[in-house]
């Protein structure tokens, strides 16, 4: 009996395990697209986790009322921790979006009816977003400025150069015949 109430606990921690990865993985995406009814896709894994704690944490009562071992805390103390580290990354993606913008661009050249943003944020953060016809994308990553020319550093579901110049009006590709409308606010 001892030995399937071990390896009942054993499963508990990989399927604690692995929604804690899932939910932190999901919260750390650096492409995450939305669409009119899938927006619901990346709340899924955090749902699931919450899900997971909460029967830990009843299964965890029922067994300290047997008078269980604290080993059975493991599973539950998995899943807490992970919620907050996967909480932890998109409250510091957000606190990075809403960071003082230093020049934005945009172009309509990509994206079939919206076009792509890209927002320049002081502190070396860029976030950019395409728009299509009933969903849009969001992208975010890093660049270095050095004087005129902007090194990108932004993982892209589509070509792009990584290194551009930065004028009063428009910011160019090198690699690219892609030119973006520069302003800042």
């Amino acid at each position: 009996m001892e030995i399937s109430v071990r390896i009942m606990r054993y499963y508990q921690i990989i399927i604690g395990l692995f929604c804690g990865i899932l939910a932190i993985y999901s919260a750390y995406l650096p492409i995450k697209h939305y669409s009119l009814f899938f927006s619901w896709i990346y709340s899924a894994p955090i749902i699931l986790l919450c899900l997971t704690a909460l029967v830990f944490l009843v299964l965890l009562i029922r067994q300290y009322v047997k008078g269980v071992r604290s080993f059975a805390l493991v599973p539950f103390i998995i899943c807490l921790v992970s919620a907050f580290f996967a909480y932890y990354l998109d409250e510091r993606r957000e606190g990075l979006d809403r960071s003082d913008t230093s020049f934005k661009a945009s172009t309509d050249r990509f994206g079939d009816d919206g076009g792509f943003y890209m927002d320049f944020k002081k502190n070396g953060h860029v976030q950019a977003e395409r728009h299509d016809h009933w969903e849009f994308t969001s992208y975010w990553g890093g660049y270095r400025r050095d004087k005129d020319t902007i090194y990108l550093d932004i993982p892209l579901d589509f070509p792009l150069g990584k290194k551009a110049i930065l004028t009063d009006t428009a910011l160019r590709f090198l690699d690219d015949t892609i030119i973006f409308r520069a302003f800042k606010e």
